[in-house]
């Protein structure tokens, strides 16, 4: 069975979004213990904006096998709640996107930053992980959510890593300053 292209960039978006709401909790702590770049809040949205012209949805070998309009468990919840295409399932998908867009635009960063300063360290493996299953997926020839399961205690560890890593450099700042 054919798919829609080589590369599959709404199964970036649909992995993006997805993960977001399977650490939900987490994501939140990181929000709150973190604080927002307002450019890569910028960079973050224009991303989610480009991934969002290709939306969510199965692959067409899972529509042609089956009659399966959804990508999971999470997508079916929310779909029966809000409706398959409305205008709030796809607004909430987009904040989700936003987030998942946000956050893992700040682990490459931060790898990027090690790689430059030659101070990787053994948690940079997580993010690694993680950027390496978003390049890798799309060629794929289904999507899932359940794919994600494999992959998200690799991705929850690189944020929490980032958090605590955060945490104790302001500390560090503050001690300075004072």
């Amino acid at each position: 069975m054919k798919n829609r292209s080589y590369y599959n960039l709404d199964y970036i978006n649909t992995y993006l979004t997805f993960s977001t709401v399977y650490i939900f909790p987490l994501i939140i702590y990181y929000f709150h213990k973190r604080r927002l770049s307002k450019l890569h809040l910028i960079y973050s949205l224009i991303i989610s904006v480009i991934l969002s012209l290709f939306p969510v949805q199965p692959s067409l070998a899972t529509l042609g096998q089956t009659n399966v309009r959804t990508v999971g468990y999470a997508h079916k919840f929310l779909s029966a709640i809000f409706g398959m295409e409305s205008f709030l399932l796809n607004l909430i998908l987009f904040i989700l996107l936003l987030a998942g867009c946000y956050i893992t635009m700040s682990l490459v960063i931060d790898l990027i930053k090690k790689f430059q300063d030659k101070s990787i360290d053994n948690p940079s493996i997580f993010s690694l992980l993680w950027i390496s299953f978003l390049i890798i997926m799309p060629f794929s020839f289904q999507v899932w959510e359940k794919y994600l399961i494999m992959i998200l205690p690799f991705y929850a560890a690189a944020i929490y890593t980032q958090i605590v890593t955060n945490i104790k450099n302001e500390k560090v700042n503050s001690s300075l300053q004072s």
